[in-house]
């Protein structure tokens, strides 16, 4: 009886061995390399397709190209904080928005791009500065990403209550409330954007855009 228990846990144990040690090692190979083959399949299929249309593939490869050639042309290739900074304030001239302070955050490079942080403060009527926002996320003067809005009414001398405040804000009144608004914008600028051409200085510049300091202004005239 001891012997014949003996016999069925040596064979139990060498099946379990065979199954864990052999078997399934091998089963997992031939299975991924069955995997690998049907992918191998598929993609010789798809260039046997490709095969048979390069006339069509070349099609949608040149209006790729000329996608991402657009695409590029509308990427800044660098962030030029004074032409930012005069685009901004001649934009906000164009709505009747009051600009009131715009502070710069150091640029970051994330990946293949930067990023720069604008903080900007401004007080108008909300149609206005709706308008201004809607302008600054579609100039294609810039990239620009409306991050953040804070918008708070700008009150007068005495105190107004909600009556006030909302005779004042209907459609029917004729004064308009002003609000103030803190907006965080970020401009992005990446070394694929095309944008030399739009980017040049006109002939009456001396200094290429972006000299922050007097010496660079004045460094063509410097022997």
């Amino acid at each position: 009886m001891q012997k014949i228990t003996l016999v069925i846990i040596l064979g139990v144990g060498l099946v379990y061995a065979y199954v864990n040690y052999l078997f399934l090692p091998k089963w997992t190979s031939i299975q991924n390399q069955r995997d690998k083959q049907q992918k191998d399949l598929a993609s010789y299929q798809k260039l046997l397709t490709y095969q048979a249309n390069q006339e069509q593939l070349a099609k949608t490869i040149a209006g790729l190209e000329s996608e991402a050639k657009g695409l590029s042309a509308q990427i800044p290739s660098q962030l030029d904080k004074p032409q930012i900074m005069v685009d901004i304030y001649t934009i906000a001239k164009l709505h009747a928005v009051d600009p009131q302070t715009l502070k710069f955050e150091p640029i970051q490079t994330v990946g293949d791009h930067q990023e720069l942080t604008m903080n900007l403060s401004y007080i108008g009527q909300a149609e206005n500065i709706i308008k201004l926002i809607d302008d600054l996320e579609n100039t294609p003067l810039h990239k620009f990403a409306l991050h953040s809005i804070n918008l708070a009414v700008v009150k007068p001398n005495y105190e107004m209550d909600k009556k006030t405040i909302n005779l004042l804000t209907s459609p029917d009144s004729k004064d308009k409330l002003q609000l103030s608004a803190d907006i965080k914008f970020v401009a992005y600028s990446s070394p694929i954007g095309n944008t030399d051409e739009t980017n040049k200085k006109p002939a009456f510049m001396f200094s290429n855009f972006g000299a922050d300091s007097i010496a660079r202004m004045f460094e063509p005239f410097v022997k």
